[in-house]
């Protein structure tokens, strides 16, 4: 999930990345969608040339360096290698590449030919910088440095591409085997629909944006969201400070922080109001954060120009706009089967992932969800993300974390008997088990069961087939088991590791009496797969290897997998939902 305001360990990419694509485009089909960039302003602003020619290769045959910032975000300091390369390409010689690090109270030579890319501590880049909104990138010369940098690592590629193309043009080898290099000063100063916003009075680049530090549910993340889509907007790059920086009057609050503790809005919504000079964005998650300030542009500075916001704004909403398929009118439950990708083997940041997994869960509301995956990552975040479901079976027979778990709502049920079985072959002790639950409906006084269980899976080394065969006959066992010691229907949820056209799933649906959602509910909404990569949708058609199955005294009327709701962003699997009919 290293940090910056843009990327969360941005992995969380994903909601960064969103509100750029958003505010970019121009499909005008609704709010979310319209732009804030205009494209004006996009002719050159040329200077005078340089009165020294600047120095890459010296006579004696020393180079110049190409400097890029300690600590640069990995295509930063590509762009800075890019520089060199295409340098060296040129000349032939070995051009030196360095970094922006300086020990305390030193200051970095002014008499040292040096091509600074990106954002760096340089005084010529910093001084820059601040003269430069969020879409305006440049390449100019200043004493014995050029300076090639923009506000962000978009920019940045720009003013790169403006230099290796254009700039270069301007390189000569001298009769003492020198190179020279002359070029005029560039600058492209971006256009914005917002052409000022001010909150109070006070205008948007005086403030800063603080998150608390301690507040849990809102990381760096969500501020840094708040901060492009304000950038994208009105061309300001505010500041991302956690709450344990100096309070300053102008603030923009993400989240709960030391500033305002008392937040409004639960998990799904959100609320952006004035309190005093401050700006509040009344959220409970870094994707909330996203989606508000979104809608703040929306319905607030769409419209362009000269935008002032005053003491009574107000701006409030759920952040999934997304509408769930309703339950069968004919069903009395819903259950769901989702394994939801552990960051421990290979999943993002939990923390995103599971507020977009409590906005799924509220739309749909499945009555039971059989979880694969569920590491302690997960168990911290659930409780916080999915409020109106208690979660059960975390815990194995040898005392280690179960990642085949369940949650169920806790004001339809009530808990009878739950518990871990180990399966007796398996080549992963971790989540190659069963969790299991009996639940009493709270209306009804009836009992349900659930199992939920992740079976192993082939690799290159082995055919596990054998290992599925006897999972097979041992969650047979165990549903039979279940059905008679408490009298009632009992449905199995699983990642099986296995297509529904393979011999372990033949095998299964062959010694059991059950039904499979796959193949016998009365209604298919849709026929996609289950699995796919992480960030992508399923092929409609695909292979499914994640299942409900049910005892034969229920009736399987619907089944469909989930792909809305950011599913794809969510796990490399998709939710498999099932409704039913109880005897």
């Amino acid at each position: 999930m290293r940090f910056s305001y843009i990327k969360t360990a941005l992995r969380t990419a994903a909601v960064l990345l969103a509100a750029l694509t958003l505010l970019s485009s121009c499909s005008g089909g609704g709010a979310e969608t319209d732009s804030t960039e205009e494209e004006t302003g996009t002719s050159p602003v040329e200077t005078e040339a340089a009165r020294e020619p600047f120095m890459v290769i010296g006579a004696d045959g020393k180079s110049c360096t190409v400097i890029r910032a300690d600590g640069a975000e990995d295509e930063e300091i590509a762009l800075a290698v890019k520089v060199r390369d295409r340098l060296e390409s040129k000349t032939g010689k070995r051009i030196d590449i360095g970094n922006d690090f300086l020990i305390p109270g030193r200051t970095h030579p002014e008499d040292t030919w040096e091509i600074i890319v990106g954002k760096t501590n340089y005084t010529e880049c910093t001084e820059l910088l601040s003269t430069m909104r969020y879409n305006d990138f440049a390449v100019i010369r200043s004493g014995r440095k050029i300076i090639i940098t923009g506000q962000s690592n978009t920019t940045i590629s720009k003013a790169v591409t403006w230099f290796l193309s254009t700039g270069l043009s301007g390189l000569r080898q001298e009769e003492d085997g020198s190179f020279t290099l002359e070029f005029d000063d560039y600058r492209f100063e971006g256009g914005y629909k917002v052409k000022s916003l001010t909150l109070n009075g006070h205008s948007i680049s005086d403030y800063r944006i603080v998150w608390g530090k301690s507040a849990g549910r809102i990381s760096e993340a969500g501020a840094g969201a708040v901060a492009s889509v304000l950038a994208q907007a009105t061309g300001y790059l505010l500041p991302v400070v956690p709450d344990t920086a100096a309070e300053t009057p102008l603030e923009i609050l993400v989240g709960p922080t030391s500033r305002l503790e008392n937040m409004k809005s639960d998990t799904l919504s959100f609320g952006i109001y004035m309190s005093g000079e401050k700006l509040v964005i009344d959220c409970n998650g870094s994707v909330a954060a996203d989606r508000a300030v979104r809608k703040l542009y929306t319905e607030k500075m769409a419209e362009g120009g000269d935008i002032a916001l005053g003491p009574d704004i107000s701006v409030s909403g759920r952040w999934s706009s997304d509408t769930a398929t309703p339950i069968d009118p004919d069903a009395d439950i819903r259950v769901m089967s989702y394994n939801i990708l552990t960051e421990k083997w290979g999943g993002t940041d939990t923390a995103p992932r599971a507020e977009m997994l409590g906005a799924m869960l509220d739309a749909y509301s499945p009555d039971i969800v059989g979880i694969q995956e569920v590491c302690s990552i997960w168990v911290k975040y659930l409780p916080v993300y999915c409020p109106g479901y208690a979660h059960v079976c975390l815990v194995r027979p040898d005392g280690g974390e179960n990642y085949s778990t369940v949650l169920y709502k806790k004001d339809k049920y009530e808990l009878v008997d739950s518990g871990v079985v180990m399966y007796s072959m398996t080549a992963n002790l971790f989540c190659r088990n069963m969790g299991w639950v009996v639940l009493r409906d709270r209306t009804t006084g009836k009992n349900v069961a659930l199992i939920s269980t992740h079976w192993d899976f082939d690799n290159a080394e082995n055919n596990r087939e054998e290992y599925r065969r006897v999972q097979a006959r041992e969650i047979t066992a165990k549903v039979k088991q279940i059905a008679e010691k408490y009298g009632c229907p009992v449905f199995t949820t699983g990642d099986y590791n296995a297509r529904h056209d393979s011999a372990s799933i033949d095998y299964f649906r062959s010694i059991n009496d059950m039904w499979c959602s796959k193949f016998d509910a009365a209604k298919y909404l849709n026929d996609y797969g289950s699995a796919s990569s992480l960030g992508t949708l399923p092929s409609s058609g695909g292979g499914v290897i994640d299942f409900v199955f049910g005892t034969k005294d229920i009736k399987p009327l619907v089944n469909f997998i989930v792909v809305d709701f950011d599913t794809k962003d969510i796990s490399d699997h998709h939710p498999v939902i099932l409704d039913a009919k109880l005897p």
